[in-house]
């Protein structure tokens, strides 16, 4: 029974998950002079009937997590042991995403001195209809706006109207606002449709393997960074000569009419640091939309559109600048309701 040597030790990590109450207590006081009552009041924050780190929770596990309402009321039941019912999700939702507007007008502004932006554009659906939803990126920002048409005034709105730097886009003729000085394609986008037409027998198929080979060196002059001048004269070189093969099919004329009037906004990556061949980033960014727009079939109403779209951008930036996003979405709703500045991302 004697105890020999050093006591050993473990320690497991455990999470404890309790759903808290809380109750606030008003009184009523009658005054001895004039017999008036005054009965206290609670401020907006105390006047929910749910918390501000609840609301914030439900908002990321919808937005960041994916949770459709019906998983995230059995994942609040079994987890938390809290029973809400569908409209309560999708009101705590909308008064996140209200208490959001404030950040995102914020990074809205901040685009405008960005010197380099990725812009793009994904199916939705609004209340069963077909439509848009639209996202503009940098590396540490993020924009996004759901329940909208695929058009020309919706890509104004969304890039700044002054905007100095380079945007990259695909061939979308939503788009073509943008003078060729501002104005960088996507390599990706052409490199696929060079495949289909590499894919092919006859004049296509050589205009295709051409713009392939085209298409690798530019990825590789985009990995090496800014490419001196002699690359920059050599490739363009060779674009030119793919547009005036292209130019020659009748199959392939319309690929060569594009290239040739969009020739300008091909080359920005080989001189600016700040550029890149590929518009990818932008299609990653979105890629919690396609799966969002997968999970619920999308939006049921202009507000609930309204509402995502600020989640959305919010816990992309956030994500972007590695900071919780559940942190901001409590701090946003607690200055909202409290009437204070909102938290800046930007």
């Amino acid at each position: 029974r004697q105890v020999i040597g050093q006591v050993g030790r473990h320690q497991p990590v455990e999470i404890e998950i309790k759903a808290r109450l809380i109750e606030f207590q008003t009184h009523s006081l009658r005054c001895r002079v004039c017999g008036g009552v005054s009965r206290g009041e609670l401020d907006p924050m105390q006047s929910q009937a749910f918390g501000p780190r609840l609301h914030a929770e439900i908002a990321t596990l919808t937005v960041d997590g994916h949770m459709t309402r019906s998983k995230l009321k059995r994942h609040l039941g079994e987890s938390w042991g809290l029973r809400l019912s569908s409209g309560a999700i999708t009101d705590i939702t909308k008064r996140v995403g209200e208490a959001c507007e404030p950040i995102c007008d914020g990074i809205r502004e901040a685009l405008a001195h960005e010197p380099a932006i990725f812009a793009d554009e994904t199916s939705w659906r609004l209340a069963g209809k077909r439509c848009y939803g639209w996202g503009v990126f940098t590396k540490d920002k993020a924009l996004v706006s759901l329940g909208r048409r695929r058009s020309m005034e919706v890509a104004q709105d969304l890039i700044p109207c002054n905007y100095n730097g380079i945007c990259h886009t695909d061939r979308y003729g939503s788009y073509n606002f943008l003078p060729p000085p501002n104005r960088q394609l996507c390599w990706a986008h052409l490199g696929r449709d060079f495949q289909s037409f590499a894919e092919r027998d006859g004049p296509e198929k050589n205009f295709g393997e051409a713009g392939l080979a085209l298409a690798q060196k530019v990825f590789i002059a985009d990995r090496e960074g800014v490419s001196p001048p002699r690359v920059k004269s050599k490739l363009q070189d060779n674009g030119r000569q793919i547009i005036a093969l292209g130019l020659r099919d009748d199959d392939t004329r319309a690929l060569g009419a594009s290239l040739q009037k969009h020739f300008g906004s091909l080359w920005h990556f080989l001189s600016n640091p700040e550029v890149e061949a590929t518009n990818n980033h932008a299609e990653r960014m979105l890629r919690g939309i396609v799966i969002r727009r997968k999970l619920s079939f999308g939006s049921g109403s202009e507000s609930g559109a309204k509402a995502l779209s600020n989640l959305t951008s919010v816990a992309t930036t956030c994500r972007l600048q590695g900071k919780a996003p559940v942190a901001c979405f409590q701090a946003a709703l607690e200055s909202h309701l409290q009437g204070g500045p909102a938290p800046a991302l930007v």
